[in-house]
């Protein structure tokens, strides 16, 4: 498979989702993270406040992409948050309609919208500012940990991707050249436990990524 964009390893971006401590998030943009995310869902291991998300981010330099991952809130909810965070985007994985898609961005925020890829179609693409490709299940809408069945994605994924989906070291590259995304979202790929992440595993992961940047695809 492969994708009509021409996104290279430079180009290439990287998130670090699922934050809950303030010295993780440090670490991870001294290591050179583009985005931090934060879930706000109650019902994930790695759920904070807003409250906590702020302490967080007062501790990042603006520069650093802030996004909000939500799952099937109203958008009055989203909308607060993303304001008070000034996210880069929001990541959206419950059932959220098209018509609440639109008010979000209507509200000047950019939206990612999780899809299970086996599902996805083309015209999928229009109706938010990103498309994101995840492990959804019918336990967890998302973060599972495990990778999806590449096989079951589309032959020309959408240009404007991220991949997600139990994303690690020893599979992102393989990852990338299949789908040739814009952003490669990593979290339990990158923990200890559930919401902490690990020092040892980040930074392997961004020793790794700067040598595929450098040396480009292989």
């Amino acid at each position: 498979m492969k994708s009509d964009v021409s996104h290279t390893p430079r180009q290439t971006r990287v998130k670090i989702c699922g934050m809950t401590r303030a010295c993780d998030a440090e670490l991870a943009v001294s290591l050179g993270a583009d985005y931090l995310g934060f879930v706000f869902h109650a019902k994930s291991p790695r759920a904070v406040t807003l409250r906590e998300a702020l302490r967080i981010c007062e501790k990042i330099p603006p520069t650093i992409g802030v996004v909000g991952v939500f799952v099937n809130s109203s958008a009055r909810d989203i909308v607060t948050v993303a304001r008070a965070l000034r996210v880069a985007f929001v990541q959206l994985h419950g059932d959220e309609s098209s018509a609440l898609i639109s008010r979000v961005r209507g509200a000047g925020i950019r939206v990612a919208r999780a899809i299970d890829p086996g599902r996805y179609r083309s015209r999928d693409a229009g109706c938010a500012d990103f498309t994101l490709f995840d492990n959804q299940t019918r336990a967890m809408s998302g973060g599972t940990g495990q990778p999806f069945d590449w096989s079951r994605a589309p032959k020309l994924p959408p240009k404007n991707l991220i991949l997600a989906g139990g994303l690690s070291i020893d599979n992102y590259r393989e990852g990338w050249r299949r789908f040739h995304p814009l952003i490669l979202d990593f979290n339990s790929g990158v923990e200890s436990r559930a919401g902490a992440k690990s020092e040892r595993k980040l930074r392997e992961l961004f020793r790794d990524l700067e040598s595929w940047r450098t040396g480009g695809a292989r």
